[in-house]
């Protein structure tokens, strides 16, 4: 962010954004090996990979920055389970709906970021330097 330092407030929501932006773009990148597989016969290798062990911390970052920063309370097992259905493709949704959820993710993180006092246009153009910083991928 250029100018002042950001405020407590602003701190927060930008640490939030940030983890938020990081966690959709494992979730866009590994998602669909997940969620658009019709053939559960994959077997227990493929549940325990690399990617699903990434997809799952993916979606866990995400929901709780969300949840945090919504209540700062502690996320009961049926919060997080309708979140998940909220922001994430599930087996079986159509395609108009993955794509609902996904602009669902990119809106949190746009609100997230533009709360820490950063102008945010097109969320799908930012992406996190190794150090934490936001970058704006041009064309």
């Amino acid at each position: 962010a250029q100018g002042k330092p950001m405020n407590v407030e602003q701190g927060k929501a930008y640490s939030y954004g940030t983890r938020t932006l990081q966690s959709a773009s494992i979730i866009d990148t590994l998602g669909k090996q997940f969620t658009q597989n019709p053939d559960l016969s994959f077997g227990i290798a493929k549940l325990q990979s690399q990617d699903r062990q990434s997809f799952e911390q993916a979606k866990r970052n995400f929901i709780n920055a969300v949840l945090r920063r919504e209540s700062g309370a502690s996320i009961s097992p049926t919060e997080f389970s309708s979140a998940e259905k909220q922001y994430f493709p599930q087996f079986g949704d159509q395609s108009n709906v993955s794509e609902q959820k996904r602009q669902n993710r990119n809106l949190v993180i746009k609100n997230l970021l533009q709360e820490s006092g950063i102008q945010v246009g097109d969320v799908s153009k930012l992406q996190l330097s190794p150090t934490g910083e936001l970058i704006e991928i041009t064309d």
